[in-house]
């Protein structure tokens, strides 16, 4: 099971997370309440290959629109 906490400021907020295995893994991010990403391409229908963003587990975008 992922821990996941995060402090938001005014510009930036500071996310933390400890995955199941044990690992930490920190983060700053802009406080716009919006995921960044870049789409890159489109495989079909409903899927994407998309660039900016961390290491994420298969399927950790699953149900994002």
């Amino acid at each position: 099971m992922w821990r996941i906490s995060s402090d938001t400021g005014g510009t930036f907020t500071d996310c933390y997370a400890i995955a199941p295995d044990g690992s930490e893994i920190r983060c700053k991010v802009l406080s716009t309440g919006t995921l960044r990403a870049r789409l890159d391409e489109c495989v079909s229908a409903r899927i994407w290959r998309v660039s900016g963003l961390p290491p994420l587990s298969a399927g950790f975008l699953r149900g994002f629109a």
